[in-house]
């Protein structure tokens, strides 16, 4: 997962399935906690498209004309933080 000055890259497997976001799209992040039975993998749920590939944690983003999609990562707090510094310049 990459958050540049322009966008936010992230894939799932070994480049299998990448996303592209303009940061000015994203409209909000949230660190959130999915259920254990949405599992791994990528899948649609009540809450939009989740990409997870381990654990419970997840950062929920809207991004415009896309809706709300969830990103599982260990390290939740630190993607916030990553896109809140960039989309605060």
């Amino acid at each position: 997962m990459t958050v540049t000055d322009q966008e936010l890259v992230f894939y799932f497997g070994p480049g299998f399935w990448t996303r592209r976001f303009a940061l000015n799209d994203i409209v909000s992040a949230e660190v959130v906690r999915n259920s254990a039975l949405h599992g791994w993998g990528i899948r649609y749920t009540r809450h939009g498209w989740l990409y997870n590939v381990s654990g419970l944690q997840a950062v929920q983003l809207n991004i415009r004309g896309e809706g709300q999609i969830r990103i599982g990562t260990d390290e939740p707090e630190a993607l916030k933080q990553a896109l809140d510094e960039v989309t605060a310049r």
